[in-house]
């Protein structure tokens, strides 16, 4: 998918907010993002995004200088309320 992007001279993004933007392929980034899957026998447990109302995973980008694994705790317990002590 990367390969297919960088071979346009521009792509479409959508912000936070749901406006497209067209982006010239010299000013693409790219971020790190993580979700958890917190899950028992019978059930996962989703969060339903405030702006798209589509049902989600918890999670959202690391920080610069966190660890995948602190961001996923940080982002769970802003997303959630839920301290997760030990991922796996």
């Amino acid at each position: 998918m990367i390969k297919d992007i960088m071979n346009k001279e521009s792509i479409t993004c959508r912000d936070k907010f749901g406006k497209e933007h067209q982006i010239p392929k010299e000013r693409l980034s790219f971020r790190i993002g993580v979700a958890g899957i917190l899950q028992n026998e019978t059930s996962v447990f989703l969060i339903k995004h405030p702006r798209t109302e589509k049902w989600e995973l918890p999670g959202g980008e690391i920080e610069k200088g966190e660890t995948l694994e602190d961001g996923l705790k940080r982002e769970f317990l802003e997303e959630t309320g839920i301290q997760v002590v030990n991922p796996q």
